[in-house]
């Protein structure tokens, strides 16, 4: 009888442990799951952040393309001006040579005068 109350008391504090082991298994996960839930919505709150700086990154190229698209047209026209004012420069320059052989005609042909009136 001894023997098999024995067993009786190994097996039920078998059960009983069994029992303490699926509880303790059982706030493990409880807790796991809510670690889980709790990083699900960080990372849909991370995912909404990656949306929204995409989004930004996305605004901020197409203003850049603009940007660009704005300098390059200002670089072509001030290429263009530039040339312009390389032909307005040799014009003065040609208008300055004409301006001082005309003041040195006029100086001659008053130098003359002046002879011709004494």
């Amino acid at each position: 009888m001894r023997s098999s109350r024995d067993r009786i008391a190994t097996l039920e504090r078998s059960e009983k442990a069994l029992e303490d082991a699926t509880a303790q298994l059982r706030r493990q996960a409880e807790a796991g799951d809510r670690r889980l839930t709790r990083l699900r919505e960080e990372c849909g709150e991370y995912q909404e952040r990656l949306e929204s700086l995409r989004d930004e990154r996305d605004q901020a190229n197409t203003q850049l393309r603009g940007i660009r698209e704005r300098l390059t047209k200002t670089r072509s026209e001030l290429q263009s001006q530039e040339g312009q004012v390389a032909q307005w420069r040799g014009a003065n320059t040609e208008s300055q040579a004409t301006l001082t052989e005309r003041t040195a005609e006029t100086e001659l042909l008053r130098q003359d005068q002046d002879r011709l009136s004494r």
